[in-house]
């Protein structure tokens, strides 16, 4: 299927109506704007991504790749020693992008995958070759 440009929401390729389109979504400030979510996994290790959603029956599936501004406690203690302001601020994270994908898998009757760290400690839309 390749990669899909940050703003977009994926077809599901496996049901018989998809063909692995991507339909670009504009930005806006839909739903809540938590910067921090900070799912757990076993041993109470943050989560790299949530899901949202799972069970929805809905044909889409929606990304969101710069949903937190999180750093994970294995990333310098939990700083890289950006200030908090900065840190709030769009070079760390999409503000509202984590409310819209939101508001997209619910309208869609779609499930969410959202992003549990900060661009900042490594961009999940970039190729291991990207510069």
């Amino acid at each position: 299927m390749g990669r899909v440009r940050y703003g977009a929401i994926r077809c599901v390729p496996q049901r018989p109506d998809c063909f692995g389109r991507a339909v670009p979504v504009a930005k806006a400030g839909i739903g809540q704007q938590t910067p921090v979510n900070r799912a757990q996994g076993e041993g109470g290790r943050g989560l790299a991504f949530t899901i949202e959603g799972e069970n929805r029956k809905g044909r889409w599936l929606v990304t969101c790749d710069h949903a937190s501004n999180h750093v994970p406690d294995w990333v310098g203690g939990g700083s890289l020693g950006i200030p908090a302001e900065d840190m709030a601020r769009h070079i760390a994270w999409d503000v509202g992008a984590a409310g819209v994908a939101r508001e997209l898998g619910r309208l869609l009757a779609s499930p969410v995958i959202l992003s549990e760290f900060s661009r900042l400690v490594i961009d999940p839309n970039r190729g291991e070759d990207d510069p």
